[in-house]
């Protein structure tokens, strides 16, 4: 009876002794399984490089395309910078993003466009550009010509809404209807009442000083009620990013047009660079994203 529970003692004792170490030992191996199926899993993606769209220098975009891309959805993202820099390979503008939604089989192009003098309704002209180029060409790469969402940050999200409010003049240089936009972060949605404001000077070389030419630079003075559906995701820590994207998704109401404003806690920089990080910022633009495709 002695030595029977001698050896339940020393059992018990081996097992806390080297229990631990067998758990996170198989723990550690459960890891590198995991670690190896997701590599397995993991989509390989293709670049193509500076494509040209357009007679410009700058008319120039990537693609990154799926190998096994078949029918896939297409994002197409304009950078910002002020409308006077920035560039389609900007590590803020891709990675992230093209990492997010490439694995999801998506394909995705930036795209740079016209900088320094370029008026931005003309810069507006290279993106619809841009957007012919993919509609004619994405089939090559496995993509959807039909299946094209827009998204630009900043002075991209800018353009990109001034492409998307007004349809029409798209399909004046012959492209079809894409999906809708995805809008990061922009002042310059009422280039109107912006500019008759008190406003930074880099505005006024932007925009100018003509009413002609901020009408024409304007989302909300080109609105139209054929406007495809938008996400006006905004920053809750500037003053007017927020303020702007309600009154321009108020004004779109009024027209029966589709204006989503989506506030975040983000500075204007981390609302570029956090999106297609796995985190509720990036759950809630995919979900509308996934919502215009099922229209």
């Amino acid at each position: 009876m002695i030595r029977q529970n001698l050896l339940t003692t020393i059992f018990i004792i081996c097992f806390a002794i080297f229990s631990p170490a067998v758990a996170q030992e198989e723990a550690e191996e459960s890891a590198e399984r995991r670690v190896e199926q997701s590599v397995e899993q993991r989509i390989d993606v293709n670049k193509t490089s500076d494509i040209r769209y357009g007679n410009d220098p700058r008319n120039l975009l990537d693609i990154y395309h799926p190998q096994d891309a078949k029918n896939a959805p297409v994002i197409l993202m304009v950078h910002g910078g002020a409308w006077r820099k920035g560039d389609k390979t900007n590590q803020s503008v891709v990675e992230n993003k093209m990492e997010k939604w490439t694995q999801e089989r998506f394909i995705f192009v930036s795209t740079n466009y016209r900088l320094h003098k370029t008026q931005p309704y003309n810069q507006a002209q290279d993106v619809r550009r841009a957007i012919l180029y993919i509609q004619k060409n994405i089939a090559n790469y496995g993509g959807n010509p039909n299946d094209i969402i827009l998204m630009g940050h900043s002075s991209g999200a800018h353009l990109v809404a001034l492409v998307n409010v007004r349809p029409q003049l798209a399909y004046n240089m012959g492209v079809t209807p894409w999906k809708g936009a995805v809008i990061l972060d922009t002042d310059a949605l009422d280039v109107v009442s912006l500019m008759k404001a008190p406003h930074p000077s880099f505005y006024d070389n932007v925009f100018g000083s003509k009413l002609y030419d901020w009408t024409k630079s304007s989302p909300r003075a080109q609105l139209k009620e054929n406007a495809f559906p938008m996400l006006l995701v905004c920053s809750s820590k500037r003053r007017t990013a927020c303020d702007t994207a309600e009154e321009f998704s108020k004004y779109a109401r009024t027209l029966n047009v589709k204006a989503r404003v989506m506030p975040q806690d983000l500075s204007h920089k981390d609302i570029n660079r956090y999106l297609g990080i796995d985190n509720e910022y990036t759950q809630k633009v995919d979900e509308f994203i996934q919502e215009l495709l099922s229209n």
